[in-house]
């Protein structure tokens, strides 16, 4: 294509798409309400393939300080047709995966991963067969009050759930 060509293509395309495309409809804003909604922050929600969870990052107290990640469970996941039905968010530092556990909805699924680039940078949950969180890699400052080090700014983290006990591990940078 000829550079000429491919200006007359350009202008072309800028000018016909707006006339063609077609606004997005204004939805109403949804409030989860409690358990979920505080007078905390709360940022980065990220469902669950199923809709069985929620995971998030909040300031609200029983966290370890700053923004934790937490996660909140559907118990009507599989009735589409009623709202939904969360459960007290718990820490993701904590020993959760126990209260969480229950036979996966029909069917194996592979792991599906979710990615979010809102407050703070970021962050990304590798789900496991069972709809369930198994990796967060999550952007932030360091806060070593709670072993999260790192360097000046924002820093990537990582963690996994260990398989013995179901419970995710400390955070960790690549340093």
């Amino acid at each position: 294509m000829r550079p000429f060509s491919k200006l007359i293509f350009i202008l072309a395309f800028c000018i016909f798409l707006p006339v063609f495309s077609q606004p997005l409809p204004d939805l109403p804003e949804k409030q989860f309400g409690q358990p979920l909604n505080t007078q905390n922050d709360e940022y980065n929600p990220i469902v669950s393939p199923d809709g069985r969870y929620i995971v998030f990052q909040s300031n609200r107290p029983g966290g370890e300080g700053g923004m934790d990640i937490w996660i909140s469970e559907n118990i009507r996941f599989l009735d589409k047709e009623i709202p939904a039905e969360w459960t007290k968010p718990v820490n993701m530092n904590q020993n959760i995966w126990e209260e969480l556990k229950r036979p996966p909805a029909a069917g194996v699924r592979k792991p599906n991963l979710f990615n979010s680039n809102a407050f703070e940078g970021g962050i990304s949950i590798l789900f496991d067969s069972n709809n369930a969180p198994s990796e967060i890699y999550f952007t932030s400052t360091i806060n070593l009050a709670v072993g999260r080090s790192g360097f000046e700014g924002l820093n990537i983290y990582r963690t996994i759930k260990d398989k013995k006990n179901r419970k995710m591990d400390r955070p960790r940078t690549s340093q």
